[in-house]
């Protein structure tokens, strides 16, 4: 999620490659602060529902991060997301790219240096 963030922050085009477990070769997406030039068909965000219980970046990325991967499509994801706890797959929210960047978007807006 903060590599959608960046461009919208910094007004800089950026690239974002991911490699998600179970999928052959890295995704790779050129992303500016209006977005890509072009939504990738099918591309999908996982984005765990967890709270955040300490202002600790380094606690909050070994308790989030792992589990924050983007995958070119729904089935590629639950695959991966079959191999987790019961009780974390409930937590874990299945966003669209077009619907994580809009999130990072008004994310980013709401805050006081922002929008």
């Amino acid at each position: 999620m903060d590599a959608l963030l960046y461009p919208i922050l910094t007004g800089r085009r950026v690239e974002v490659a991911g490699r998600p477990s179970g999928v052959d070769g890295p995704l790779r997406l050129t992303i500016g602060p209006e977005g890509p030039d072009a939504w990738p068909e099918g591309w999908v965000l996982a984005y765990p529902d967890l709270p955040i219980e300490s202002e600790d970046f380094e606690r909050i990325a070994r308790e989030r991060c792992p589990f924050v991967h983007l995958f070119p499509d729904r089935s590629s994801l639950e695959r991966w997301l079959s191999s987790l706890p019961p009780a974390l797959q409930e937590r874990v929210r299945v966003l669209s790219l077009e619907e994580a960047f809009a999130w990072a978007r008004r994310r980013a807006e709401s805050w006081p240096e922002g929008g």
